[in-house]
């Protein structure tokens, strides 16, 4: 757990760095852009500048260039042919821009005092090859900082996670610790009350075997969620039928339903199989279906329903009306001790970690366990496999 914390951490900083990167660097090449635009502004009109104090003769100097002045057709038969002058002039007067650019041709118009319209184009390829080679030139700088930057968050997740390690480290001991040392006790408990039950039988009784075998729960809940956080928890490889499982364990409850006065519906596709491990789900089925009986409304519905997609995923639903989980917290439920506003009071027992656990064997197995609530309406739990 912690080392998907520390992983979670680590990619959360660096994808937040990396976007920082990335913003930096596009307005670096934007910065360079917006300068090498100006730069060639103010370079154009110091031709046109040239050409209005020299006349034509003192453009044959410069090369990539085209003028037109009225019939007056200047540019360098080198770079520029006629087919191509008239294309760049004819996109130039079609798009009405004072200054701009096609391609790599920066062009731009004056108004002369005679009242003539003076053009004025010049390849500037060498500008932006310029320019990208600067931008290619930042990207390694950049990205070896960003190297740099991973090394050290990795570094110092280890030394800020170290301490939250060991705390965690002993929480769990303690937990699997003092869960091994209560066996004794409530077994001597449970042993010695029998001995009181044959002796004298009365309520005073009762109630301490009734609590000695919810605290025996508890113990048997707490060490299994011990074993799942340390990796202990073995689990057995094999192919069973689901859809027996399913039927044998919910026609179990059905006594208990009827006794509760709830109405169980079971509707179970046969033959439906999966891969893991048995124990778990039956377990998880049990847990589902407790829950569901313990918390549906009075004289309410529970459903049990299996299906199979035929992709072999089978998706089992547990369904129950009534619930007093808000519609936004029902995946809240798997939290440990987690109880709903209105069953917080121990009406119906149970020690809070039954869908923790249900949770906890549903990822060692890799099905995916998820809640759908409504409030005051109806409660599910759908276990895909």
């Amino acid at each position: 757990m912690i080392r998907k914390a520390q992983v979670k951490f680590v990619i959360t900083f660096m994808s937040i760095l990396l976007f920082v990167f990335i913003a930096l660097y596009a307005c670096i090449y934007s910065i360079m852009r917006v300068q090498n635009t100006v730069y060639i502004d103010k370079e154009i009109t110091n031709i046109y500048t040239v050409y209005q104090d020299y006349g034509t003769n003192s453009l044959l100097k410069n090369e990539k260039l085209i003028l037109i002045d009225g019939e007056t057709r200047i540019y360098d038969n080198n770079f520029f042919n006629s087919t191509k002058v008239d294309y760049i002039y004819k996109y130039a007067k079609e798009n009405k821009v004072n200054f701009g650019n096609n391609d790599t041709i920066y062009y731009k118009f004056f108004q002369t005092e005679r009242g003539s319209l003076v053009f004025i184009a010049a390849d500037k390829t060498e500008n932006i090859l310029e320019i990208k080679r600067g931008a290619i030139n930042l990207i390694w700088p950049m990205l070896l900082m960003y190297l740099i930057s991973f090394v050290l968050v990795w570094v110092l997740s280890f030394r800020t996670l170290d301490p939250i390690k060991d705390t965690f480290i002993k929480q769990r001991r303690f937990i699997a610790d003092a869960s091994h040392e209560l066996k004794t006790p409530t077994t001597i408990i449970s042993a010695n009350a029998e001995v009181l039950k044959e002796i004298h039988d009365s309520q005073w009784v009762e109630n301490i075997k009734s609590q000695t075998e919810r605290l025996n729960v508890l113990i048997a809940d707490m060490l299994d969620l011990a074993k799942m956080d340390e990796g202990k928890f073995k689990l057995s490889k094999e192919h069973f039928n689901l859809s027996e499982i399913v039927m044998d364990i919910a026609l179990s409850f059905d006594a208990v339903a009827y006794e509760k006065k709830k109405e169980l519906i079971i509707d179970v596709a046969p033959s439906i199989t999966a891969n893991g491990d048995s124990t778990c789900i039956k377990k998880i089925i049990t847990i589902l279906l407790d829950n569901a009986i313990k918390h549906s409304s009075d004289n309410g519905q529970i459903k049990v329903t299996l299906t199979s997609n035929g992709e072999n995923k089978a998706t089992l639903s547990v369904f129950n009306t009534g619930s007093c989980i808000p519609n936004d917290q029902a995946n809240k439920v798997f939290e440990r001790f987690y109880r709903g506003e209105n069953s917080r009071n121990r009406e119906y027992g149970g020690s809070g970690l039954g869908l923790s656990i249900a949770q906890g064997l549903a990822k060692a197995n890799k099905w995916k366990l998820t809640a759908v609530s409504k409030l005051y309406e109806s409660m599910e739990f759908i276990l895909i496999i």
